[in-house]
């Protein structure tokens, strides 16, 4: 006999007995961007997250703010944690819902739009000391700057972490 949790505040993470194992990780639209760009360099740096989806001409670049593309980098780690509890936090500005952010053709991780063809894997967890490896990205918002600090934080992670 199945169990259900029900949420009528829409406040907290519990999510333990969600029967359709689609819950995802998003930026709280309320955050703080200097926060959310923080924590979005930490999920494409030392979280290392794949946030090549997030360059211009791909499919997550639009649209091409700072809450848009943490939610995709966030969900993207969260996903690969195997949606472990305290992995949909970065400081308080993500939080968890059942409601897929994907859009067009912006698939995101866990969505059942993908079809199963984005790796489920806990292999790329930061070790303990990642915030000090020396690799990290940076994603700057404003004057057509993300596509190039993007691409030049991809070339210098690529030398450096070799």
């Amino acid at each position: 006999m199945p169990i259900y949790t029900l949420h009528l505040t829409g406040a907290g993470t519990l999510l333990s007995n969600d029967t359709t194992n689609q819950t995802f990780c998003v930026a709280k639209e309320s955050a703080d961007p200097k926060m959310l760009q923080a924590a979005l360099d930490w999920a494409c740096g030392p979280g290392k997250v794949d946030c090549t989806f997030l360059l211009q001409g791909q499919p997550c670049y639009e649209p091409n703010n700072v809450v848009a593309h943490s939610t995709y980098a966030f969900n993207a780690y969260f996903q690969k944690m195997a949606k472990s509890p305290g992995t949909c936090d970065f400081k308080g500005v993500a939080t968890i819902t059942t409601s897929d952010p994907s859009h067009g053709s912006c698939i995101f991780p866990g969505s059942s739009g993908r079809n199963g063809s984005f790796p489920n894997t806990t292999s790329l967890a930061p070790s303990s000391n990642s915030s000090t490896s020396g690799c990290h990205s940076v994603y700057f918002y404003g004057a057509g700057s993300f596509t190039t600090s993007v691409i030049i934080g991809v070339l210098l992670m690529s030398m450096v972490c070799l």
